[in-house]
This record gives structure tokens, sequence and C-alpha cells, in this order.
């Protein structure tokens, strides 16, 4: 059966929800800039938001919303309070280091993604009829990265790594068993191992070769429980981000006058709105 996703609002359309929700509420924050804050946001999300934030200021004795209310309660929110309180600092740490490096990894192998989470990625469920050795490859060894790279960061194995391996083993079966991709005709475990193994040597390779970039990855995730793709492509190829925000400046300037006006709502392409 065909699956029918219904998208998230946009940078746009979260102005315009907030507009409605905020409405009848005193508020000093530059609605721009909390629309930012509320990347992958339902509207529902969004409207949760506001509530916790107009709480927040009244915890604070004023009746005025302040970006730094919406500031203190946008993880609570997205992520839900019990998924907010799972983890320590140190946990954090590791986590981010874990998506850190897959967030590397798939940059590297050229998968396409919007953005990795703390807590969440979902680069890898795109849908195809056919898929290539090399696709399918890949994705093992972006399964693979974080416990490759928490086992050369830190000399040990965690448990964050389980159902990434779980879903690498699995995809490493399916070569060998279904699709015939095996190293013989006849499918065998060592086939499947060898499979796994030879990722994750490879990957482990290209992580310590740009320790320096991972590490910069994993501090965007760490401190701010995410990393975009054109956060990651800043990092990795500064070049290229600097080639499409040129890109990005021309289009503004071919646009008719009449979308000017509008433009100092809109992000920058190819930069992360942290502020």
């Amino acid at each position: 059966d065909r699956r029918v996703f219904i998208g998230l609002p946009n940078y746009k359309d979260r102005i315009e929800i907030l507009k409605i929700y905020l409405e009848g509420k005193r508020c000093s924050a530059n609605i721009n800039k909390v629309s930012r804050l509320c990347v992958g946001f339902s509207g529902a999300g969004v409207a949760t938001l506001v509530n916790e934030a107009a709480i927040n200021a009244l915890k604070r004795g004023s009746d005025t919303i302040e970006l730094s209310d919406f500031e203190n309660v946008r993880m609570r929110v997205f992520y839900g309070v019990q998924k907010s309180r799972i983890l320590t600092e140190y946990e954090k740490e590791i986590q981010a280091f874990y998506q850190g490096a897959k967030a590397l990894s798939a940059y590297w192998y050229s998968f396409d993604f919007e953005k990795i989470e703390l807590l969440n990625d979902k680069f890898l469920n795109e849908d195809f009829e056919i898929e290539s050795k090399t696709q399918i490859l890949n994705q093992i060894k972006v399964l693979l990265s974080g416990m490759a790279a928490l086992q050369i960061h830190k000399n040990d194995a965690f448990s964050n790594s389980a159902s990434d391996v779980k879903q690498a083993i699995a995809l490493a079966q399916k070569m060998v068993f279904e699709l015939a991709m095996g190293d013989s005709f006849t499918p065998s475990a060592q086939s499947v191992n060898k499979i796994l193994q030879d990722c994750y040597d490879e990957v482990s390779e290209i992580i310590r070769t740009m320790q320096d970039k991972l590490n910069q990855i994993s501090k965007q995730i760490f401190v701010y429980e995410f990393i975009t793709f054109e956060g990651v492509q800043s990092i990795c190829d500064p070049a290229a981000t600097e080639q499409d925000d040129a890109a990005a400046q021309e289009q503004d300037l071919q646009k008719p006058e009449k979308d000017s006006e509008s433009s100092e709502e809109k992000p920058q392409n190819g930069t992360l709105n942290f502020d």
C-alpha cells in the first residue's frame, strides 16, 4: 500500500499559527525567531509551545511572554516530559557523539536528510522499488557509524547502538539470503558477517580521518539537540555551502519586487538559525 505523508508546517506556516495562538497574549518575542525555534513542530505542537511559554512567564512573575520563555520550554514540548528527562549530561554527550557520527557518515555517503536530532533520525526510511548493492551497503555503514565512533572515542560499546546494529544485521542478511548480493552464490552466515565487518571497518576509517569534523558536528547536536543537513555541509564542505548561499542570493535578486518586502522573515538557506 502507498503511504501518504502530511508535511509539518514550514517557517511561514508556523508564523501564521503563532499569530493565532498569541492573539490576546502579551508577547515581546520576535515571532520570526520563535518560528525558527519550533522547526519540526506540528500545529498542535506550536499551540502547546505558546501555552507552556505563557505558563513559564507567569512562573517568572510576568504577564509578558519573552523569547527566553519559548527557549526554556521548547525541548520539553518537542520531546515530551518523558524523553526530556531520560538522559543525564554524560548520556547526552554519548548520544550526541553517536548521532554526530551518523550525521557525518550520512552526508559522506550522500544520504539526503533535513536534520538529525539527539534522539531521532529518519533519513534511512525511504522506500525504493529497486536498490543497488552499493546503496544498501552504505545504509549499513551509516547504521554502524555511531557504534564505531564510540568505540574509537570511548573505547567501549554502548546500548544506544542496539537498534541500529539490529537493522544493519537485518539488511546484511537480506542481501545474502534474499537478494543474492553476498560474496558467493551460496548464502551463508559467513557472508553476512563479512559484509558487516567490511562496512564497520570502512566507516571506522572515515571517522578516524574526520575526527575534527565529527567533534564539531557532535558539539552542535549536544548544544542544540539537532543539526541540519546544511549544518553538516557547512562543517564538512564550507565551499559548497558558500556556493549554495550565493545561488540563493541570486534567486532572491531575481524575484519580483513584491516578494522582497517579506524577505527579512525568511531564514537564509545554508545556515543554522539558532539565534
